[in-house]
Parts: C-alpha cells; sequence; structure tokens
C-alpha cells in the first residue's frame, strides 16, 4: 500500500531530523578532536618559550589607525 501524502511528509522529516543529528554529532568531534590539538599545540608553544618571553606583553596596532591611514590616501 502506497504512502500518503502526509505520511510521505512524516518520513520526510523524521528522515531530515536524523541527518541533522548526524550531521550536527560529526561537527562535533570534529570540533573536540580540534579543540585537543589546538591545546596539545598551546602546551607544546609555553613549553620552549623561556620564562622571560611568557611574560612579555606584545601589542598589537590598532585597526582604527590602520584604517585611518587609508581614509587619508583617498
Amino acid at each position: 500500500m502506497p504512502l500518503k501524502y502526509d505520511q510521505i511528509a512524516e518520513v520526510e522529516a523524521i528522515a531530515l531530523r536524523i541527518v541533522k543529528q548526524e550531521i550536527a554529532k560529526d561537527l562535533l568531534f570534529k570540533v573536540e578532536a580540534f579543540t585537543e590539538e589546538i591545546e596539545k599545540a598551546s602546551v607544546k608553544l609555553n613549553a620552549k618559550k623561556p620564562e622571560s618571553s611568557t611574560k612579555a606583553s606584545t601589542s598589537v596596532p590598532s585597526a582604527g589607525g590602520f584604517l585611518a591611514g587609508k581614509q587619508s590616501r583617498k
């Protein structure tokens, strides 16, 4: 016996929900693995730095200065 239209829509909705759940699980697994890799790399970098360099602050130029320079060229 063939499915009725509303039954087909229900089956499609269930299938879509399952696919979305599987995609979410896969992405979560990948994010967790990537986070672990970042943490490992961070530990390695911190272990290689001398004590004095870990306490030094780094300054980052502001984007405002860069953008102001771009606007003055116009």
